[in-house]
């Protein structure tokens, strides 16, 4: 093994520092001893030493330790049997007394002989090799596989390289730099093949990993190809690489004599230290329906009918906003203006109210334990100093309305300054419960689906009071600023920013109806912060061709934060968005409703955010990749978050 790179110092001393947890877990499997005090004893060594193990997903691999103690009268003796042993990362492998088994994975990890207040430690990494010819999941319809590469596929990879540039792979799809969680469990993969290829090798590599597979390509999509690992193939990919940093993805082509051999660019990958919680509803424009999926779920396949679209109601419902602890949802109908919205019970798509609830809305968002709701609603009307009769008193209607969660009616206004003329718009109840952001409609478009010259603020909560309103972006002639959205810590904010044509103020392009100019902006919750541009996440990808138009609207934030690396303190959060890019080698779908802002549909894509650069006044995001588990064929957005689903009683 002396060939095999040793994993990075640093990486090393932070899993030493932290005591190793890459997983949060307390360590597994004790000594023939029971760890107690060994009279005297000052120091345990273990032996041998910083080891480096190997497996092939096959046969996994083993190790016995000793360990010697030293003792305050300078002398030594084996102790192996009188202290406790402990793995920190268990899901690298088990302890049985001095004995490491490991799974099937590679991985790091710091193994433990304690006695009493003294304990040895000794770092442990297994490194992952493997080469493996695939056929499933090869081919862009998901359903032909191409023949099997030839027996001998590895060798054909030890020709001359090629010097003809027109030979080159080229990766379209993930771009290079995404983070994933390991749960993901589906991942496309695209590439371009180059001329005259017929064989191909996917590689993934650094210190701990070395997987190879040998494939041909299937039935071509826009002249490419597309392979998608097995679960298996994601599971030596996934779990080897978890929290440890990068990995490098490299394709590689030749034809079945090996005659030369072309490489791709590489691009890396990689993966979050804790899985993805949580679960989505999104609403499918082309289907008129709310679909879920569950990340917590280990058999869902594919997103499942929620509501509307021939389950609960036949006509079309959209927006739509889940209580945090996913008990309770409204469900927008009857068109966008109407302000009619079903409170329904999650589990049973029960009415918790007659339609409509009593208080009309049109955009809600739910506080942190469901009773109650907060909605906007502008009856499109000019009141004139006249009672609607809808709620209680003239311009009410204007304003932060916050509704009862249970009985659906109006509990209290917040007055923010609202006007028939400039309404209130797109509120979301931060999950910490103290405040309440919302955008100020620049200008009567008579709609709160498609306004204007939008800016965002937010309202905080002192005691039962709720202040005047903080300004987070100025109101500017053409740019639109909508759809802010509190970090689930509570300490930023998400929202969209489009920029109209040239002296069209009130173009369709920039209504805030997924506009094709839509970016995503972070700001720090608080006054006088300077917002910053997502542009990890805001950029294309290959297919794109630089084109900056890309409708990355209606951010939405799992409502959790998680764990990027083993070290001690890192911190990760997970955003979706709607966007027009292109996925990979695949077009968009159609569009819903061909004519308006996008001639193309949308679909759901993820980014990671680190909370710590937005901290710094950098960049939070990663490259986003699409959510694999939706229908592609529809068009998909506003994926609203909960943090869990309940089983749905059909």
């Amino acid at each position: 093994m002396s060939a095999v790179p040793r994993p990075p110092v640093a990486l090393l001393a932070s899993l030493l520092l932290t005591g190793g947890a890459a997983c949060g877990s307390d360590g597994n499997g004790t000594g023939d001893g029971d760890g107690g005090v060994i009279g005297g004893l000052v120091s345990i060594e273990i032996a041998p030493a910083d080891q480096v193990l190997s497996t092939d997903g096959v046969t996994p691999a083993t190790q016995a330790f000793t360990a010697a103690g030293t003792f305050n009268n300078g002398s030594t003796r084996d102790v192996t049997g009188e202290v406790a042993w402990s793995l920190d990362n268990d899901r690298l492998g088990t302890m049985s007394g001095p004995g490491f088994t490991g799974t099937l994975f590679g991985g790091q990890s710091v193994v433990r002989a304690v006695a009493g207040s003294i304990q040895g430690t000794t770092n442990l990494t297994v490194v992952f090799t493997r080469g493996e010819s695939v056929t499933e999941g090869v081919g862009g319809d998901g359903t032909t596989n191409p023949p099997a590469p030839p027996a001998n596929a590895g060798d054909l990879f030890n020709g001359p390289a090629s010097t003809d540039p027109a030979k080159k792979p080229r990766i379209v799809y993930p771009s290079t730099g995404v983070l994933l969680p390991p749960n993901l469990n589906k991942l496309e993969l695209h590439f371009e093949p180059g001329n005259g290829n017929t064989v191909f090798e996917i590689a993934f590599s650094n210190a701990i990993i070395d997987l190879k597979l040998y494939l041909r390509c299937g039935p071509p999509v826009d002249n490419g190809c597309i392979y998608q690992p097995a679960l298996q193939v994601w599971r030596w990919l996934a779990e080897t690489n978890r929290g440890l940093g990068p990995v490098k993805m490299t394709v590689r082509g030749t034809d079945d004599n090996g005659t030369e051999v072309a490489s791709s660019d590489p691009i890396t990958l990689e993966f979050s230290q804790d899985d993805l919680r949580g679960a989505i509803y999104y609403w499918s424009t082309s289907r008129r329906a709310i679909l879920r999926w569950d990340f917590a779920s280990t058999d869902q396949t594919q997103a499942e009918l929620y509501f509307g679209g021939g389950t609960g109601t036949s006509t079309c419902v959209g927006c739509h906003a889940l209580s945090r602890d996913g008990s309770k949802i409204t469900v927008q109908e009857r068109g966008q203006d109407s302000g009619d919205q079903y409170l329904l019970d999650v589990a049973t798509r029960s009415q918790i109210v007659p339609f409509p609830a009593p208080a009309k809305a049109v955009f809600t968002s739910w506080n942190p334990d469901g009773t109650q709701y907060v909605g906007v609603y502008d009856d499109g009307t000019e009141d004139n100093g006249v009672d609607n009769g809808v709620y209680a008193g003239d311009g009410d209607d204007d304003q932060l309305q916050i509704i009862n969660g249970t009985i659906g009616q109006l509990d209290s206004v917040i007055q923010v300054g609202g006007t028939d003329l400039n309404p209130v718009n797109h509120p979301d109840w931060s999950r910490t419960g103290d405040r309440i952001a919302f955008v100020s409609v620049g200008d009567d478009t008579r709609s709160l689906q498609k306004f204007h010259t939008g800016r965002v603020g937010f309202v905080q909560k002192t005691g039962n009071a709720w202040s005047s309103p903080i300004w987070m972006t100025p109101q500017t002639e053409g740019i639109n600023r909508y759809y802010p959205s509190f970090s689930p810590d509570g300490e930023a904010l998400v929202y969209d920013e489009s920029t109209c044509p040239t002296g069209q103020n009130t173009s369709k392009d920039c209504n805030a109806d997924t506009d094709p100019t839509a970016t995503l902006m972070f700001v720090a919750a608080q006054s006088g912060a300077t917002p910053i541009p997502g542009t990890n996440a805001n950029t294309g990808g290959i297919r794109d061709n630089g084109n900056t138009s890309l409708a990355n609207s209606f951010p939405k934030w799992c409502p959790f934060v998680f764990q990027r690396t083993g070290e001690q303190g890192s911190r990760l959060m997970w955003l979706t968005f709607s966007s027009t890019r292109r996925y990979g080698l695949r077009q968009p779908p159609p569009s819903p409703n061909p004519g308006d802002e996008t001639p193309v549909g949308t679909l759901i894509w993820m980014t990671a955010i680190d909370p710590g650069q937005a901290a710094g006044g950098h960049d939070p995001t990663f490259p986003a990749f699409v959510l694999p588990f939706q229908d592609l064929t529809t068009s998909n957005h506003i994926a609203q978050w909960t943090e869990e689903a309940p089983p749905v009683v059909n």
